[in-house]
């Protein structure tokens, strides 16, 4: 577990916008936070992974630091060597995603019956 979770650390730290908090060295948990907070939005890459099957929760830290956003990744035992490339894979590929959007959510234009 360890040794996966530290190679996903290890690809992840060379992420543009991505900074790695936690490397999963001693606990097989690998935490991020955006570099630049106004222009990547955690909770939209999040969802944007679970679109891909990833659970990857975004958090705000506690009380003194809740200005600031992370992505957890817990490695577990099934957590396969293959499985840290595709979710690095995908994690990179959200967030092209993310950056090609304008607005957080795209606009969709709005239906109103009438009267």
């Amino acid at each position: 577990m360890l040794s996966n979770a530290r190679a996903l650390a290890t690809k992840l730290q060379d992420v543009d916008g991505l900074e790695l908090i936690n490397d999963g060295s001693i606990f097989p948990i690998v935490v991020l936070r955006a570099s630049e907070p106004q222009a990547t939005d955690l909770t939209t890459l999040s969802h944007l992974l679970r679109e891909r099957g990833w659970i990857v929760p975004a958090y705000t830290l506690p009380a003194n630091a809740e200005n600031v956003s992370v992505l957890r990744m817990v490695v577990k035992e099934n957590f396969s060597r293959d499985m840290v490339d595709m979710l690095y894979d995908d994690l990179r590929g959200a967030l092209q995603v993310l950056r090609k959007q304008t607005t957080t959510y795209p606009h969709r234009p709005r239906r109103r019956p009438h009267c």
